[in-house]
């Protein structure tokens, strides 16, 4: 490799040190390890493997909020929009601990959650329509009364 395209790969490589996301790191990783004694890019190397770490710990600490988040919405009182919540979460971590295992036991969850939530809806409609039919028995009734009022008064005169 040339001395300018040593020059250019180090420049790049600094660029990529700088963006700090794990994939940019990466790269400047492998740019630094490839050139060796060139400048300063042991330093760079070593000081990449750094942010490196952090940023790994920082994703791991990141993935952790995110599950135990995902379990308390799995566990807490049972709704299908809490668990579509935690469902979303699993689906993102992946492979993270038993995220899987907990995204299939969500969906089961939902399923059942979803089955109950139509029968109280049936329940509440099947009590409206009694509700409905009464009044309507009601209004009858009232009307009935109101008729046989005028007629009776009306034959009275």
């Amino acid at each position: 490799m040339t001395l300018e395209q040593q020059e250019l790969e180090y420049n790049r490589a600094r660029t990529l040190y700088a963006n700090e996301d794990l994939e940019s790191l990466n790269k400047a990783l492998d740019t630094f390890t490839m050139l060796g004694d060139y400048k300063d890019s042991n330093k760079f190397l070593n000081l990449t493997k750094e942010k490196i770490n952090q940023a790994n710990l920082e994703l791991e600490e990141k993935k952790q909020e995110d599950y135990d988040r995902a379990i308390f919405l799995m566990k807490e009182k049972k709704s299908a929009y809490r668990l579509d919540q935690a469902i979303k979460i699993f689906a993102s971590l992946e492979d993270y601990k038993d995220s899987k295992e907990k995204l299939d036991e969500c969906e089961k969850q939902r399923i059942k959650v979803m089955k109950v939530d139509k029968k109280n809806l049936d329940r509440f409609k099947l009590i409206g329509y009694l509700c409905a039919g009464i009044g309507v028995v009601i209004i009858a009734f009232i009307i009935c009364a109101v008729i046989w009022s005028i007629v009776s008064n009306g034959g009275a005169e």
